[in-house]
């Protein structure tokens, strides 16, 4: 009855959701025939409408039927699985080509954790849903499993025993007789004396939340996922996990879910209660850090790519600039989906700020965030257990992504400069720093990519605005390109490069020690004249770097530098707007 009302449940799965068409039922014993009609005509009597061949079942014997039923699957039918964990291994595959044709015209009914990792020349789906039929022995039946003969059983069985009474003998254990022959009775699934059976011995129970862990892992082989799955076991499951083992050794989402709703279960000591980094964490922190690794390792041959690529690369900065935060990733363009994904953290709830660490020291390019979250107090376990496994210095403290206070200083440059914001707004950008949002840049991308885009954006305005013959990246030769973040063309007809930071000199070191030698090479390797450094914001009044303006003249493949273009008080640079007045070409049809 258990099973009848698990395919009950699939049916009605499929009928909400046609696309959830792909399910397996694991049961201890291959399923004979008269139990199959038995299905059949009890589905008949309850009314439910079943397309013809809705059983499948997979023995040993007959396992390359398999890539049919991925057929059937494929095309968008409804077919249940029938197996058992000895005929269908923990090594075979069971996610099914997705038909193109049929993902187009239901496209709605699929969800995809991250389309960097979707192979659209081959797209795999995983199946649906599961049935898990609670173990009833711990050693394989050689009626039922369909591979071993009754000579190779004995033979296994004589060896188990065998072991035993090699303990008992050894004098290497406080093992009686007693004790002996009542491992053995537990073993093979007969209670003892004292009533207690095989399941209170904890390798049994170890072996249930192997099983489990095993095959829930069937829905977690791919990246396209149908939006409903639906996970079915035998309640006897609950009773007979060992699951503190189980939240030791969890591998998928899946189990991390079982997990959350068994809390009830675990013991009572503290290595279970507070474990530290949950599974979902640490594939949120593989997301992440994979984005970041994708985004450098792009910056990096940026040159080498086609225009196309290069323009999709301006695309990107601009709508990160004007999207710090989002309600939901649906609001991604389709051609930006694949990339932009990854550079959004999913909070528990909505809010303008997260926690998070990483040695900036070593990753400036926030490919190794250690640790990632919306509650503080979590974050701040997660990082004393580094500290305490010694993956940190004991010394380090959190890093905290704070939209609201970190952008306290554009809030200065708008009120200094309120037509910047009109601009901006008009343009689209989300300037409203205190709404809270569910998604927010992760730090590589808030980092390494938004603040550089938002001054760039405002840089462009400023020379806009007082017509400086400004072009943008876009205008850069193609292996030029993202070098540096434009060119000001001088009234010499000399090209003076412009590549505009945005560093916090309270946390970094000053700006000519941190980029000089970097910024010589590429302005030695190309074709323009010079160079201009510009900080965007004055974040402390007093520090050691000092500017080397181009006032007094431009010499070629020399680097010049400005510390701020706004003041600390938000009002622009001034000195820098005069030098570049009296150096730079007029252009009333600036690039905007």
């Amino acid at each position: 009855m258990r099973l009848l009302s698990a395919i009950i449940n699939f049916l009605q799965l499929n009928q909400k959701n046609p696309s959830c068409n792909a399910f397996i039922v694991y049961t201890n014993a291959i399923i004979r025939s008269d139990e199959i009609s038995w299905l059949n005509q009890a589905l008949n009597v309850l009314n439910i409408e079943i397309p013809e061949n809705l059983f499948k079942v997979i023995s040993s014997q007959n396992r390359l039927d398999i890539s049919n039923v991925k057929k059937t699957w494929s095309n968008g039918h409804l077919q249940i699985m029938l197996t058992n964990k000895q005929a269908l291994g923990r090594g075979t595959n069971l996610q099914y080509p997705l038909n193109k044709e049929y993902y187009q015209e239901h496209k709605s009914n699929f969800a995809i954790i991250d389309q960097r990792f979707v192979d659209w020349d081959n797209p795999l789906v995983d199946i649906s849903g599961i049935y898990i039929e609670s173990l009833t022995h711990m050693f394989e039946n050689p009626n039922n499993n369909g591979i071993e003969d009754l000579d190779t059983f004995k033979i296994k069985a004589a060896h188990t025993i065998y072991e035993q009474y090699e303990l008992f003998d050894s004098n290497q254990t406080d093992l009686s007789y007693r004790d002996i022959k009542t491992r053995l009775q537990r073993y093979f699934g007969k209670s003892s004396c004292t009533g207690n059976s095989m399941w209170d011995l904890l390798p049994a129970q170890d072996a249930v939340a192997a099983e489990l862990e095993q095959i829930t892992g069937r829905l977690c082989r791919t990246n396209i996922k149908t939006k409903e799955m639906l996970i079915q076991y035998d309640y006897n499951f609950v009773n007979r996990i060992d699951w503190d083992y189980l939240n030791r050794k969890r591998t998928n989402v899946l189990m991390e879910d079982l997990i959350n709703q068994n809390t009830n279960k675990l013991s009572s000591k503290e290595i279970y209660q507070t474990r530290i980094l949950l599974l979902k964490q640490k594939q949120e922190l593989f997301l992440i850090n994979s984005a970041a690794s994708f985004l450098a390792k792009r910056a990096y041959n940026l040159r080498s790519l086609n225009r196309n690529m290069q323009d999709q690369w301006i695309k990107m900065r601009e709508w990160i600039a004007k999207h710090p935060k989002i309600t939901t990733l649906d609001e991604i363009p389709d051609y930006l989906r694949k990339t932009v994904e990854g550079f959004y953290y999913h909070l528990t709830k909505n809010n303008t700020k997260y926690y998070y660490y990483h040695d900036q020291s070593s990753d400036s390019d926030f490919k190794d965030v250690l640790l990632i979250n919306s509650d503080q107090v979590k974050a701040q376990k997660i990082l004393d257990y580094l500290k305490e496994k010694k993956e940190v210095s004991v010394n380090v403290q959190l890093s905290t992504l704070n939209l609201e206070k970190d952008n306290e200083y554009l809030e200065k440059i708008f009120e200094k400069n309120p037509w910047l914001k009109t601009n901006l707004l008009k343009e689209g950008y989300d300037l409203d720093f205190s709404k809270k949002g569910e998604w927010l840049l992760t730090p590589a991308a808030y980092n390494n990519l938004y603040k550089a885009a938002i001054s760039e954006k405002i840089f462009a305005l400023i020379c806009q605005k007082y017509h400086l013959d400004f072009h943008e990246m876009r205008d850069l030769m193609q292996n030029e390109f993202e070098r540096f973040d434009g060119f000001l063309k001088l009234k010499d007809k000399r090209i003076l490069y412009v590549d505009m930071k945005n560093y916090d000199s309270r946390k970094t070191t000053a700006l000519k020690e941190k980029v000089d030698s970097h910024i010589q090479n590429k302005l030695n390797d190309s074709s323009g004249n010079a160079a201009v450094i510009i900080n965007f914001y004055e974040f402390e009044k007093e520090n050691s770097y000092r500017n080397q303006g181009i006032n007094n003249g431009i010499d070629e493949k020399k680097i010049y530098y400005y510390t701020y273009l706004f003041h600390h008080n938000g009002e622009v640079n001034h000195i820098l707007l005069r030098d570049l007045y009296n150096k730079v070409a007029r252009n009333d049809s600036s690039s905007k």
